[in-house]
Formats: C-alpha cells, sequence, structure tokens
C-alpha cells in the first residue's frame, strides 16, 4: 500500500509549519489583547476573564510547538541518514565534526543540521 505523502513532503510541510507557528501565535494574542482592549470599556470582568483564558491557552500553545519541533527534527533527521538534505533534496550532504559535536553539511543548499536534525548556523570559515 502507498503512502499517503512522501517523507520529503511530510518534512516540507512541518518546516512550514514550524517556521510560521509562532508568528501565527503571536498574531492571535495580539488580536485577543485587542479585543480584550476594546472590552475593558464595554465590560470590563469579560477582559480580566480573557487575560486568564490568554494565560491557559499558553500551554497549549507551547506543547504544540514541542511537539512540531520534535517531529521536524525526526524527519529531518531520518533524511539526513539517507545521505539527503532537508532543505533542498540534494543528495550531496557531507559529515564534519566540529566543536558542538557531528553536524551535516549541505553542498548544495549550505545548510547545517545538527546530528538531531536541528538547524545550526555555522560561520562560513569553520564550515570550511
Amino acid at each position: 500500500m502507498p503512502r499517503a505523502y512522501p517523507s520529503s513532503m511530510l518534512h516540507t510541510i512541518a518546516r512550514t509549519l514550524r517556521r510560521y507557528y509562532l508568528g501565527g501565535a503571536f498574531a492571535c494574542y495580539l488580536l485577543s489583547f485587542v479585543l480584550a482592549f476594546v472590552m475593558v470599556f464595554a465590560l470590563p470582568i469579560g477582559a480580566l476573564g480573557m487575560v486568564f483564558l490568554a494565560l491557559m491557552a499558553l500551554i497549549p500553545v507551547v506543547i504544540c510547538w514541542t511537539i512540531l519541533c520534535a517531529v521536524e527534527h525526526r524527519l529531518a533527521l531520518s533524511k539526513l541518514r539517507r545521505g539527503k538534505c532537508p532543505t533542498c533534496n540534494c543528495n550531496a550532504v557531507t559529515t564534519w565534526e566540529g566543536v558542538a559535536g557531528v553536524t551535516f553539511r549541505c553542498a548544495g543548499c549550505r545548510d547545517c543540521f545538527s546530528e538531531s536534525g536541528q538547524d545550526v548556523a555555522v560561520e562560513e570559515s569553520a564550515a570550511g
């Protein structure tokens, strides 16, 4: 039975969601702040309730962010183990050891990844 989505597509979706998730959460909190500010004048107790709801909503936001990062790193790591770049699907991934441990670097897009699949910022002089 064929898979619904290939692994590369799932990683692209997870990476895009991770990239825009925090901005979307911030936009929702900003919108709720504007609504709470308006409610201060119309119904003050409603604004107080919105503050508590916003604080309680922070818990699922952080949990979803953690799960999304874990899924994205796991998918990136599976691609790196196959010798493919998680960003551009190029087959030119090289491995080198640095101070922080093993790092994977793509020759095509020049992106670097840690041994856990996280994006890593590496200086050009250090990556050689």
